[in-house]
């Protein structure tokens, strides 16, 4: 009897135990939609001060490589700062948004998007 209760018992902990890993493992709905997001930025990389680059970009012939994803994953360097012109989606845009910003290592980078009128230079041109 007392073996039946012990591998009872054992059995249950087991069964626990692959529930909650598989709960951990499980992506939530927030995380997906997160990465689907991510997945709909497209930019490219200008000179500083270059605002004009974004106006009247011909998507069929661009001047410079378009990036799919976030510009975080194009860091190569702590403190590293350069300009793009952005936008969402997959919808053709003739003007995109002029963004400048700096990369911050931290898993292991982000971009920190400066904020208009701040920064080194303001983004006229």
């Amino acid at each position: 009897m007392k073996k039946v209760t012990v591998v009872s018992v054992l059995l249950v902990l087991v069964m626990v135990a692959m529930v909650v890993e598989g709960q951990r493992q499980r992506k939530k709905p927030a995380d997906k939609a997160k990465q689907d997001k991510k997945k709909d930025l497209f930019w490219f990389k200008v000179a500083e001060n270059s605002t004009s680059s974004c106006q009247n970009v011909d998507e069929e012939n661009p001047t410079s490589t378009v990036v799919e994803g976030p510009p975080a994953e194009s860091c190569e360097a702590d403190a590293e700062r350069f300009c793009f012109c952005g936008k969402k989606g997959k919808e053709v845009a003739v003007n995109w948004k002029y963004i400048c910003g700096e990369c911050r290592e931290n898993k292991p980078f982000s971009f920190k998007i400066e904020k208009k009128g701040k920064g080194k230079n303001k983004g006229k041109g």
